[in-house]
């Protein structure tokens, strides 16, 4: 309340207005900061932020359409606990497709998603919701 709010809350509206500026078209039409917080935290430097999402996502860093795909597995993968049954049916996918997916995204990636974990979650979110803002030209 009082001015400290009124500060608190325009710093926050301009902090989201910056995500949903560089999520450009791929973001929603209204952008609460409560949504973004994670991602504006992770997107402050946003040149540190290009080179974290090309270390930790390797060959998944590309902006075609099929390594999307794959960062979208990933998160959904990442949000089962690592559980390749959960994220099938969780994604309307055979339980063989899933293992092929996890299997070729381990192999863009250069290592398997076990490692850097909570730094891959991060990286897939970030490009997931920036999109081109943080991942390498075409």
């Amino acid at each position: 309340s009082g001015v400290e709010g009124f500060r608190g809350g325009h710093d926050q509206a301009r902090r989201a207005q910056r995500v949903a500026q560089l999520a450009g078209t791929a973001g929603p039409a209204v952008t609460h900061f409560d949504d973004v917080r994670y991602v504006d935290l992770l997107a402050r430097d946003l040149d540190a932020a290009r080179a974290f999402v090309a270390a930790e996502l390797g060959g998944l860093a590309g902006p075609d359409a099929r390594s999307g795909q794959l960062r979208e597995f990933l998160l959904a993968y990442l949000a089962t606990d690592g559980n390749a049954t959960a994220t099938a049916a969780a994604l309307g996918l055979h339980r063989n497709t899933a293992r092929q997916r996890l299997a070729r995204a381990e192999e863009l990636r250069g290592v398997p998603v076990t490692r850097h974990r909570r730094e891959l979650h991060a990286a897939l979110v970030l490009a997931g919701t920036l999109g081109e803002a943080v991942l390498p030209d075409a």
